[in-house]
């Protein structure tokens, strides 16, 4: 149950045997017996009427709420405004992120799109809009946040904070932000994305050994040294995997990591499970050469791994070295679905697995992605 009292700007959230009560900062700036934090009048006087009425919530109220009632818990809706490799990195259980640079942040600031285009699933966005059609709270958090910062400073917290209360959104600041919220609740956190772990077998460490890497800047000239500087598959974000052939070629792996479906970005690898009917392949015949237009496969490649991970299966793109051709289709899978800038998305690829090193020509075609498809 949520009842707002406009004229006092009390909040009153139930979650099973606990109440949320946050109040405006109309008050004397003291914590009130609850443990909510009502702000000083100082920001909204600076920051003009947006920020006149900003309401906060303690970390230790917040927590309440999320382990209250599960049926309460789902209608609570956590924005995080982190960028998206530190959303990768942690986040609060059930949070959902909103990616707020470059491009999507100008057009944003122009008005060009709503707060709800930016979800990038369909999912985040219907509970979005179900909580302001019901006035339900909407908290905002960034890494370490406060009221005033929120009001005074250019980070994406702020533009988010300002659309919010714009459209009459009931919103509400984590005071401290995650960095405070995870030294008390660690539990209610998680990390979504991290590097596979991988234990070479005594046959690809004697590969490793007697191939060395030179300095190449081709798939063709590495791909047999692969293994020495970087594991046979890597965790991108959450079911999408970048792998080279051997990771392809290892069925226990496939298992062990649910990966049901499977890009094959060669022209000449086999599809090497392909008798299995629980596993799904899709071939793209590109060779890892600056006379391939690997931005004409973009929009199936795409569309293939969106559909086994909005399944819950994971999603192995390959190609022979895990270096240029299936990170090249990862960066742009990124840039499309999770809204990223090209340099974002290649920053977090490259974090999570550093071999990656897309060609020259598969650059240009990302570059050119970015400018005739990345829209809002």
């Amino acid at each position: 149950m949520v009842t707002v009292i406009k004229q006092r700007f009390v909040l009153e959230y139930t979650a099973g045997e606990s109440t949320c009560r946050i109040m405006s900062r109309k008050s004397d700036g003291s914590c009130n017996g609850n443990g909510s934090r009502p702000n000083s009048g100082k920001t909204g006087e600076r920051s003009g009427c947006f920020f006149a009425n900003i309401k906060s919530i303690l970390p230790c109220e917040l927590s309440k709420l999320i382990a209250g009632d599960s049926a309460k818990t789902d209608e609570l809706v956590l924005i995080d405004c982190q960028s998206f490799g530190e959303y990768s990195s942690s986040h609060i259980t059930g949070a959902l992120h909103l990616n707020c640079t470059g491009l999507v942040k100008r057009r944003l600031t122009q008005g060009k799109v709503k707060l709800h285009d930016l979800f990038s699933c369909d999912q985040s966005k219907e509970r979005f809009l179900q909580a302001k059609v019901t006035n339900r709270p909407v908290i905002v958090y960034d890494n370490a946040c406060d009221s005033i910062e929120v009001s005074s400073s250019s980070k994406p917290i702020s533009l988010i904070t300002r659309t919010l209360l714009n459209e009459g959104t009931n919103t509400l600041i984590l005071q401290g932000g995650l960095k405070e919220f995870v030294q008390q609740h660690q539990n209610l956190c998680e990390s979504v994305c991290h590097a596979t772990k991988y234990e070479p077998t005594v046959v690809e460490k004697l590969v490793g050994a007697t191939h060395k890497l030179t300095t190449a800047t081709s798939e063709r000239d590495v791909c047999n040294g692969s293994v020495a500087n970087g594991p046979p598959v890597s965790e991108i974000i959450p079911r999408l995997f970048i792998g080279n052939k051997i990771s392809a070629s290892d069925e226990s792996l496939i298992d062990r990591l649910d990966i049901k479906y499977i890009l094959n970005v060669t022209k000449d690898h086999p599809n090497y499970f392909q008798h299995r009917p629980d596993l799904i392949y899709k071939q793209i015949s590109v060779n890892d050469s600056s006379k391939e237009d690997i931005g004409m496969h973009f929009e199936d490649a795409l569309r293939f791994i969106d559909e086994g991970r909005k399944k819950g299966k994971g999603v192995l793109v390959h190609c022979q070295a895990g270096i240029s051709r299936s990170a090249t289709v990862v960066i742009a899978f990124l840039m499309k679905h999770e809204r990223l800038t090209l340099n974002d998305a290649y920053r977090l690829v490259k974090e999570k697995r550093p071999v990656i090193s897309p060609n020259l020509n598969f650059m240009g075609s990302l570059l050119k992605f970015e400018k005739t498809s990345y829209r809002c």
